[in-house]
């Protein structure tokens, strides 16, 4: 028997009609969502109507989750976007917490299949387990794929992913882990102890790399731009420290002969919030004491998009394409063929 074919999203919605969506997300007279919130649950005697909602939710959940597992973030982005729920302001967390409540019951239900427990990414918090092996030849075959040499070895440049929040980390952690390069969540703003430690992963590959690039995922907001600027450095700002970065002022005053840090923001972007495929999912930038410096990196553009509107699968290609540009194919082949051969020399070693 074949199985049953997957609704795309276009198909989800074509069964929602607007007066579903008006009840969901009231609109004002502008035929703008008017910020009203309506309660989860039983709202207005409309339990069946809002019961669709969630179900319609955990539809579209699914189609996202296909390929690759997602955040609840995105799951939000994309259900605002096709106005399924409302979007959050500033601190607001409503409309996130109604497409969370949606998602989770699912996972929690033993006959409804349509999210699982890998679908979603965010298990982010460490669970460790005491390792254990059935006899000696068992440990010798679990332990030899944990043997690895360097494969930037020879290379000129190197990279570390640097991202904004813990859930876009745990997205990236298998490319980054196959690739060697290394991989932080600045888990908001960077902490002193955490940037030095990044520092010292640089310092240690004095001589063996000219440059190194950052590269960071973070939202595109007035919140959101201070955080990479702070710790690589502000072209616009007037203090040569700030200019500078902390990154670089910390390699400078502690260290000595560090290869160059290059950096480049790949998600968001302004170039992302310019692309129509993200519209949907722009918010106006909360006008605090960052603003002004935010609309001089955007030529007054006052429009944001935060890093959780992009795809995993989007995002991994990123990290995937600025890794790939950096590596010389011929020195990593190299270093690959030495692998491969230390790897049987340790084969032998636990025969003997």
């Amino acid at each position: 028997m074949s199985e049953p074919r997957v609704q795309t999203i276009e198909e989800i919605m074509d069964e929602v009609s607007q007066e579903e969506l008006d009840l969901w997300v009231p609109k004002g007279e502008d035929g703008e969502p008017n910020g009203k919130r309506r309660r989860c649950g039983n709202p207005a005697g409309q339990k069946e109507s809002y019961d669709k909602r969630d179900s319609t939710i955990v539809d579209v959940a699914s189609v996202l989750c296909a390929g690759y597992s997602q955040s609840i973030r995105h799951i939000y982005y994309k259900c605002s976007g096709l106005g399924l729920v409302g979007k959050d302001h500033g601190k607001e967390t409503y409309w996130y917490t109604v497409v969370a409540n949606a998602v989770g019951k699912t996972r929690w239900d033993t006959e409804d299949t349509r999210i699982g427990w890998a679908d979603i990414a965010d298990d982010t918090r460490t669970f460790n387990v005491p390792y254990t092996w059935e006899d000696a030849q068992g440990f010798v075959k679990s332990q030899l794929p944990l043997f690895k040499t360097d494969l930037w070895k020879g290379q000129e440049k190197r990279v570390v992913i640097c991202t904004e929040k813990d859930a876009i980390l745990s997205m990236l952690s298998t490319t980054c882990f196959t690739q060697q390069v290394p991989l932080v969540s600045f888990h908001g703003q960077l902490s002193d102890g955490a940037l030095y430690t990044l520092a010292e992963q640089i310092a240690s590959w004095k001589g063996q790399c000219e440059v190194v690039w950052c590269y960071y995922l973070g939202d595109f907001d007035t919140c959101g731009c201070v955080i990479d600027r702070a710790v690589f450095g502000d072209p616009l700002a007037d203090d040569i420290d700030k200019k500078m970065g902390k990154l670089t002022t910390l390699l400078l005053s502690f260290f000595e002969d560090t290869p160059t840090v290059c950096y480049e923001r790949i998600a968001t972007t302004h170039e992302d919030v310019c692309n129509d495929a993200y519209a949907a999912y722009i918010l106006p930038a909360n006008k605090d004491t960052n603003l002004e410096r935010f609309l001089a990196d955007t030529n007054g553009d006052s429009r944001t998009l935060g890093v959780d509107a992009l795809s995993h699968e989007e995002l991994n290609d990123r990290v995937e394409s600025v890794i790939n540009q950096h590596k010389n194919d011929t020195a990593w082949d190299e270093q690959e063929d030495y692998l491969r051969t230390q790897r049987d020399v340790l084969l032998t070693m636990f025969k003997k």
